[in-house]
């Protein structure tokens, strides 16, 4: 397994930039941008493009959030790369095994596992993983990760472990739906996405933080 943070990746990588008929978005270009900074203007660029088809969008294969025993508490798995229960099982071990001694906690790190793009992140008594494909921008998956991330500190007012997570569950598979679509990545804003998993949890029009309040 190849593993370097994501700070390291983006001294080292030169990435091209994403075309699509006249617009162009250059992506940490020789930079050390973080997730979290390039994440609004990803965003930006994903939503101006509400027509194109999915092969000429960023995708993802899936996102993981596991405890500390690597124990399932989310997956949302968009192909069919594991086609069982197994094999995602399975993949889902050989991830936590081989990321577990990892020092991904005070910023994401990245890795190639079985030809896979893999970025995450831990917290607390939580993993979270986001995989893509090898040809898949690294800083794009690292920017929904970090999206999903923040959107579920929001959620659970930073009180972000194992238990918050089970008894808001509801809210954390909302909030994987409004990231990601069939594997298409929609929003990776972490106040869109907390805003509009609260607005769908409850049948209101109230505040974020009065839904927030309501909820917990």
């Amino acid at each position: 397994m190849i593993r370097r943070t994501l700070t390291e990746r983006t001294r080292r990588m030169r990435f091209d930039p994403i075309t699509t008929g006249t617009a162009s978005f250059n992506i940490g270009r020789e930079s050390t941008s973080s997730a979290s900074e390039v994440a609004a203007p990803i965003a930006d660029w994903i939503s101006s493009f509400p027509f194109l088809s999915p092969d000429c969008c960023p995708s993802i294969k899936n996102v993981l959030l596991l405890d500390s025993e690597g124990k399932r508490v989310a997956v949302k798995y968009y192909t069919d790369d594991w086609p069982t229960l197994a094999a995602k099982l399975a993949y889902e071990k050989s991830i936590f095994t081989k990321t577990l001694k990892t020092n991904a906690r005070t910023e994401a790190e990245i890795a190639m596992l079985d030809g896979y793009i893999v970025v995450y992140k831990f917290i607390q008594d939580l993993h979270f993983f986001v995989t893509g494909g090898d040809d898949e921008n690294e800083l794009i998956i690292a920017t929904v990760l970090q999206g999903f991330f923040d959107a579920v500190g929001l959620l659970l007012r930073n009180n972000v472990d194992k238990r918050s997570a089970l008894e808001n569950l509801d809210l954390i598979l909302l909030c994987l739906d409004e990231i990601v679509d069939g594997g298409i990545v929609l929003e990776t804003e972490p106040s869109v996405i907390a805003s509009k998993v609260a607005a769908n949890s409850l049948d209101g029009a109230t505040s974020l933080s009065e839904q927030l309040i309501h909820k917990n």
